[in-house]
């Protein structure tokens, strides 16, 4: 069997187990989704949301506020809308709603810990229904550990630093600009896009889905990245060990830097992996490894000067 074909039944293969994971998965949720369902009423005096035909809660809106001292950490935890967080000339941290059951939100803090949360509960309509959080933090607030997490929804990240962040993306949008991660940045994407851009951290650590990750003007000491379906685009500094696990999507790569650098360490399976243009040849010299494991993607690695 020629090997082109042999990798397109492979390939297509793959693909359909994956649909057919996705199809239980939704089955397996489907029970919960109709149970709480519920359902709206639009009249004069704005929508009402019921679950259940009981309890009524109204999409609504707000604003409040998070004296910022004491607070070392942060956790983020929505599981629909639009979450926008960004720093201004504030001087506590700042929260505005739109479109939410106001019940189903909450922010409080715990021990050094602020945590802000949205339990909607999904429907269409509420799905729909754009639903917004934007958080404002100080100019000046930093975090020693983050987590971020949107089931389905678009969030954006603006001027932030903390010493570790992981972020998490069901099946929504995330647009990143000039973070700072002084440790390490976990990225975990199921079936969205994320945009990176202006990023200096410490250890890198993508988890790619089924969706597309671009990550530019990246400056980090260390680099993961584990691909599914989706494709991964990279441009920018890595200053330490490389490992690229993919599966059968696309991954592109502009490494400023010196080849020398690397030592390399490939197993490409039936795809491709090419290193300036050519087939790279396993080597122990480097001061840094860099491992490339691909089934059925290809995988192209070019490296560059480093931009002045």
């Amino acid at each position: 069997m020629k090997k082109g074909t042999l990798k397109y039944i492979v390939g297509g293969s793959m693909v359909g187990f994956g649909i057919l994971l996705i199809f239980i998965a939704v089955c397996i949720g489907g029970w919960g989704i109709l149970r709480d369902f519920g359902g709206i009423n639009i009249d004069w005096d704005g929508v009402h949301y019921y679950v259940n035909d009981s309890n009524e809660f109204d999409l609504s809106g707000g604003n409040g506020t998070m004296d910022k001292k004491d607070i070392k950490n942060l956790k983020i935890d929505v599981e629909y809308g639009s979450l926008i967080i960004k720093t201004g000339n504030v001087d506590e941290i700042k929260v505005s709603t739109k479109n939410i059951i106001s019940n189903r939100f909450s922010m409080n803090q715990e021990n050094d810990t602020a945590i802000i949360k949205y339990k909607g509960g999904f429907s269409f309509f509420t799905w729909k229904s754009d639903s917004e959080i934007i958080i404002t933090l100080p100019d000046d607030m930093t975090f020693d550990k983050t987590v971020i997490s949107n089931g389905a929804g678009t969030t954006e990240i603006k001027d932030f630093i903390s010493d570790e962040l992981k972020m998490s993306n069901g099946a929504g949008e995330f647009e990143i600009e000039n973070l700072t991660v002084k440790k390490k940045l976990i990225l975990e994407n199921g079936a969205g896009a994320v945009n990176m851009n202006n990023v200096n951290c410490g250890e890198i650590d993508f988890n790619a889905g089924v969706g597309e990750i671009i990550a530019e003007n990246v400056i980090c000491e260390g680099l993961k990245m584990d691909g599914g379906v989706g494709s991964f685009k990279f441009s920018g500094e890595i200053n330490g060990d490389v490992d690229i696990d993919n599966g059968i999507g696309e991954v592109r790569m502009t490494v400023y830097g010196n080849t020398s650098d690397y030592r390399f360490d490939v197993d490409s399976g039936v795809g491709n992996v090419r290193v300036n243009g050519q087939t790279p040849i396993h080597s122990s010299e480097g001061k840094y490894k860099f491992k490339i494991d691909t089934g059925i993607g290809e995988v192209t690695v070019n490296f560059k000067d480093k931009e002045k």
